[in-house]
């Protein structure tokens, strides 16, 4: 397959997962509120609705490449230097720390800095998408997204096993 094709497949790919991954977050939320009302009085302590972690949070290490892009970008982005801006510097750390390439790219366009010999799309693409299957994957398996999904009758029928569960984690 041609570079340009299968660049322009992962990205579409990466930007369906990412929005469908934003979706199924709010779908979570709206759920988590309504297990938590619904199992508050029946379980001991109640269930406290928790944000998604896939990990706990470790100090980021940067492969080489990101540190390159980061180093060429903040000479030129850096509050302090005379072409820098505070707002540009924060949104070149998060998108650093989050391996947002798009953002990477934006930035150094507007400052008329070339990254292209630094940045592997490709790369960068399968992994972020191989971490949004991860994190979809994990909405579906939760307790929540399962009661859910559940119709009415499915609810009532399971409500005993999930209290069960709740009380004993």
């Amino acid at each position: 397959m041609n570079d340009d094709l299968l660049l322009k497949k992962l990205k579409s790919e990466y930007q369906y997962l990412k929005a469908e991954k934003d979706l199924q977050q709010s779908i979570y939320e709206n759920a988590a509120l309504k297990f938590h009302e619904h199992f508050a009085e029946k379980t001991k302590p109640p269930p406290a609705p928790k944000p998604h972690k896939s990990k706990p949070k470790k100090k980021k290490i940067r492969p080489r490449k990101l540190n390159k892009i980061y180093k060429k970008l903040a000479k030129k982005i850096h509050p302090d230097k005379k072409t820098g801006n505070k707002d540009d510097f924060s949104e070149l750390k998060r998108s650093i720390d989050e391996n947002d390439m798009e953002t990477l790219v934006d930035l150094a366009t507007d400052y008329s800095i070339d990254i292209e010999e630094d940045i592997d799309r490709v790369d960068f693409y399968e992994s972020r998408i191989d971490l949004l299957k991860d994190k979809l994957k994990w909405y579906t398996t939760t307790l929540v997204m399962q009661w859910w999904n559940m119709n009415e009758n499915s609810r009532v029928q399971h409500e005993q096993k999930i209290i069960d569960i709740l009380n004993k984690g």
